[in-house]
């Protein structure tokens, strides 16, 4: 049995609009790209639901009314039967009482959908840079290194930026969530803890993944610095802002020498005889690049009611 989380139709799905969302932003095409941005989003939200239903309390509740739900076997309270079905409101409870308040009850309080405002989390590009048409496959790489004299180069001149930034935000996983989930769920925690305001927050790190996007990138390193607003509307936050991301690593050590003997090959960390030896005679260079996205969330506060948990 296909669970949301292993269907296939959903995978395949998904998938797809990876593609569609690489293939759009090479096209110069913002709004194809957020179509298929806003379905991603929403069927990796599905594939993150857990398999049994979570109810809401009275003190943990998105909706002022809901519906009562039982489970449906002969163990249920002939009165609670009677509520199944039934919608009821938080500030006006049944003779029975809420889902949940008799003893070892198990039935549960199913918010109405019509009055469930939907949480989102948006990345949105902007002021992005073009991508050179000759894209870098791999003797460039090593022509640079031995006739470029050191000179850095950005992900967009080599031909990268587009399908590395793709790579990035959704198909390096650590955990349950991808980088654009899990930096929207750092910020938002960030947000949820400060309430409303101005706000910022830094994120960085290194990814050894970056290496099966392409085998000459090995490991570098993608940090962002958001800053934006929160504001405040009732059980809900709304954020608002920015992040600047940068984005570096550096071709050198083209063997692995360096890695091999001390674990490192950052040429900073090299003395110039170790730089030469594992150079062959080549000189390191920078791969670097900047980009800004937008970000803006409505989230529940309480992060226990909010998927964006």
């Amino acid at each position: 049995m296909n669970t949301p989380d292993t269907d296939p139709d959903i995978l395949h799905e998904q998938a797809r609009l990876l593609r569609t969302m690489t293939t759009s932003l090479e096209a110069g095409d913002p709004i194809a790209y957020h179509r298929a941005q806003e379905r991603f989003a929403h069927l990796t939200w599905l594939r993150e639901m857990k398999a049994g239903r979570r109810g809401e309390t009275l003190e943990n509740h998105t909706t002022p009314r809901y519906t009562w739900r039982t489970v449906g076997d002969n163990r249920v309270r002939n009165r609670h039967a009677e509520n199944d079905g039934k919608v009821f409101a938080w500030d006006n409870p049944p003779p029975t009482g809420h889902p949940g308040d008799d003893h070892n009850c198990r039935c549960w309080a199913e918010p109405v959908p019509d009055e469930i405002k939907p949480e989102y989390a948006r990345l949105v590009l902007k002021g992005h840079p073009s991508d050179n048409p000759n894209k870098w496959w791999g003797p460039e790489f090593i022509k640079h290194f031995y006739t470029g004299n050191g000179q850095s180069v950005r992900l967009s001149e080599i031909g990268h930026f587009f399908s590395f930034l793709i790579f990035y935000l959704y198909k390096i996983s650590r955990g349950r969530h991808n980088t654009s989930e899990r930096i929207a769920r750092q910020i938002i925690e960030v947000a949820r803890s400060r309430k409303s305001g101005a706000t910022s927050y830094h994120f960085e790190n290194s990814y050894s993944e970056f290496g099966t996007y392409h085998p000459f990138f090995g490991g570098g390193t993608a940090s962002g610095d958001f800053s934006g607003t929160i504001e405040p509307d009732g059980a809900y936050i709304r954020i608002n802002g920015n992040i600047i991301f940068n984005y570096g690593d550096s071709f050198t050590d083209v063997l692995n020498l360096r890695e091999i003997w001390s674990g490192d090959s950052d040429p900073i960390g090299a003395n110039w005889g170790e730089r030469l030896i594992s150079d062959f005679g080549g000189t390191y260079y920078e791969i670097y690049e900047h980009w800004t996205m937008d970000f803006s969330a409505y989230v529940l506060l309480d992060p226990a009611a909010s998927k964006y948990e």
